[in-house]
């Protein structure tokens, strides 16, 4: 694991986008969202294709923030910092979507792949070109 700072700036400048990977899924199971590695294979196989050749950093909620009720105190703060703050990975770097029968019944799945598909612009959030998504 590496921690990164996501600057608002640069993120808005699509300074992420080729390199910096959030990826949009569901959690299969609260105590283990990829109980069968099948999303972990996925993100694999991307990553080691051509369109994810530029890819330098992947961010999986579950492998980057502090999970479950028994997180150390410094593990809390890291979570309340992140979580508020997560939208703007999904605004900022390219987004994979691993979408199955259940992703679109799911706000939080919805919500990543709507900011996955716009980008920032001096006048709000507007639509990425179809090239970008």
């Amino acid at each position: 694991l590496e921690q990164r700072t996501i600057d608002f700036v640069e993120g808005s400048q699509q300074a992420y986008s080729r390199t910096h990977l959030a990826v949009s899924h569901r959690w299969e199971r609260r105590e283990a969202p990829d109980q069968d590695g099948v999303q972990f294979k996925t993100v694999q196989s991307f990553l080691l294709s051509t369109q994810g050749a530029e890819i330098e950093w992947v961010w999986f909620d579950y492998w980057s923030m502090p999970q479950g009720e028994d997180k150390a105190g410094f593990e809390k703060i890291e979570f309340k910092v992140m979580l508020p703050n997560i939208n703007l990975l999904y605004l900022f770097c390219g987004v994979l979507i691993l979408a199955d029968n259940t992703y679109i019944s799911r706000f939080w799945t919805m919500f990543e792949a709507f900011l996955g598909m716009r980008k920032v612009t001096t006048n709000g959030l507007e639509p990425s070109p179809e090239t970008e998504c």
